[in-house]
């Protein structure tokens, strides 16, 4: 794997990574990070893998409807 996260600004040693690459890894930890808002979600009740994930859908749409609406 490469690195994509970048070097701090004062760092005397510049890192080339792909930008593009970083704004997609972004996006998606902000994403989780909106999905674990929900405790249910962040704990993990549920006890089957098919609830979880109908939850998760659940989680994304509800955060898909505060953005729209």
């Amino acid at each position: 794997m490469r690195p994509v996260i970048s070097k701090r600004g004062n760092s005397l040693q510049s890192l080339d990574f792909c930008h593009a690459i970083y704004k997609q890894r972004n996006l998606i930890e902000r994403f989780i990070g909106k999905l674990k808002e929900n405790r249910r979600m962040a704990t993990r009740y549920d006890k089957t893998a098919s609830h979880y994930e109908a939850f998760i859908h659940l989680a994304a749409i509800k955060n898909w409807l505060k953005i729209i609406c």
